[in-house]
This record gives structure tokens, C-alpha cells and sequence, in this order.
């Protein structure tokens, strides 16, 4: 008797599974939950509709990173704010702040980490 509980259990909870992932997300926490095939497709025509992400990097070859992004992504600008990493973390505890909240995307490297994870232990971010 106990076997088949189990099997039923099982079953009713793949279903519950099955069910959360089968609609599409329309809150951006739901999106970043969001795990379905179609992800990228969402996420693209999002990034369609609003013309273009600002991007926050010290990258070196930046420009040539955009051109790739755009070339993959056609009707996606991107604008770049390059700048070395420590400037890149005080513009953005400078911009959180002010509660604007500008950069679609950030790359730098890891000083800058270490102050964005201290200023979200802190608060400031």
C-alpha cells in the first residue's frame, strides 16, 4: 500500500513542477526564475521592444564585444560606459544612491566585487 502513496506523491509533485515552469513569466523576478527553452526568445524581444541595454564594463575590447552582441542581436543597441573598475563601482554606489538604476548589464573585475558585495552587506547597494 505504501507504494503506490509514493508513486501518487511523485506524480503530484512533477505535475506541480510541470505546471510552474508551462506559463510564461510576466514579472522580471518570474523572468529570472524563468528556465523554459525559450528564455532567449523572451529575453530578445524584451530587449527589441526597448531599442537598447547600457552596458558597464572595463573590458579592453569593448567595442568589438557591442558589435559582436549587435550583429547577434539585430535591432539591440549598445551603449558602453567603459571606465576602469574602482570608477565603475562609485558610479554605481553613486547611481544607487540616488535610487537610478541605469546599467542593464555590468562587467568589471574583482576590486570592484569586493566593493559591490560590501556595499550590498552594508546597504549601499
Amino acid at each position: 500500500m505504501k507504494y503506490p502513496v509514493m508513486v501518487v506523491v511523485f506524480v503530484l509533485a512533477l505535475a506541480g513542477s510541470a505546471w510552474a515552469q508551462g506559463g510564461k513569466p510576466s514579472t522580471l523576478s518570474e523572468l529570472a526564475k524563468y528556465k523554459g527553452a525559450d528564455r532567449e526568445r523572451i529575453l530578445y524581444e524584451g530587449a527589441k521592444k526597448e531599442g537598447k541595454l547600457l552596458w558597464y564594463t572595463s573590458l579592453v575590447p569593448h567595442k568589438h564585444i557591442a558589435k559582436v552582441f549587435q550583429a547577434k542581436y539585430p535591432g539591440v543597441a549598445v551603449d558602453v560606459y567603459r571606465a576602469a573598475g574602482n570608477t565603475l563601482a562609485t558610479r554605481l554606489l553613486e547611481e544607487r544612491r540616488a535610487k537610478r538604476y541605469l546599467a542593464d548589464a555590468i562587467e568589471s573585475t574583482q576590486p570592484p566585487r569586493a566593493i559591490w558585495c560590501f556595499g550590498r552587506r552594508t546597504g549601499n547597494l
